[in-house]
């Protein structure tokens, strides 16, 4: 059967495709067999030699090619003398403050206010022990693991009192231990070391605010008899 195209009025002269001999050309004036339709086009797409549906493929890293690789980040500059003991004597008031605010001291507690502050203690300089600490090891100093023969001392000296007097002495010690903190915050306050800066500007204020409660937690208690 035959198509019923409309002539065309001009020749095209097809690139070599395989099928056809090349220079070869077709009239498109004249009427094409159906059956010859699917084989043209299909020579003709693989004449241009562009491959149907295909997918660009990633070029390939040149030969011997390093991959890129991102920057070291650069090491905190070490801390001065005046730094590191502040640090150091942080970490041991911090380890300390945390002694004497365990659980099971806080539960040993009557006083509302004495518990108000030993939890707040305990939640905060948990996390001021987070910072403080890598600061610490970074500049190959060791964290403190025990508390000292001083604080041990008082602690036994704890465990020994009545239960009515047990408050009274807990927050006296509580008050003297945050003062000290929160004076070697104020004290290197001056520090010109990015790390220190940072956190001094954090937990100055957050150490001094913990003596001041438990201030105001020893007068209240002090009233009690």
């Amino acid at each position: 059967m035959l198509f019923g195209f409309r002539p065309l009025s001009f020749h095209r002269t097809l690139p070599p495709c395989g099928v056809f001999e090349q220079g070869a050309s077709i009239n498109y004036s004249q009427p094409m067999k159906a059956s010859l339709l699917p084989s043209l086009l299909f020579s003709v797409i693989l004449s241009q030699g562009a491959p149907v549906f295909a997918q660009t493929a990633e070029p390939a890293a040149p030969a011997g090619a390093t991959p890129a690789t991102a920057p070291a980040a650069a090491k905190p500059k070490p801390l001065g003398s005046g730094e590191k003991s502040f640090v150091k004597n942080a970490l041991e008031d911090t380890f300390s403050l945390l002694s004497l605010s365990d659980k099971k001291n806080i539960e040993q507690l009557k006083a509302e206010d004495a518990k108000a502050v030993g939890t707040r203690l305990s939640t905060e300089l948990t996390d001021l022990w987070a910072e403080l600490g890598p600061v610490a090891t970074a500049n190959g100093d060791k964290l403190p693991e025990t508390i000292s023969a001083s604080d041990k001392s008082k602690s036994e000296h704890l465990k020994k009192l009545a239960p009515e007097k047990f408050d009274k002495e807990w927050i006296k010690l509580i008050t003297k231990e945050t003062k000290h903190l929160a004076s070697a915050f104020a004290a290197i306050s001056k520090s010109t070391d990015p790390q220190i800066k940072a956190i001094v500007a954090k937990w100055a204020p957050i150490t001094k605010a913990q003596n001041d409660d438990a201030e105001k937690a020893e007068k209240v208690i002090a009233k009690t008899k």
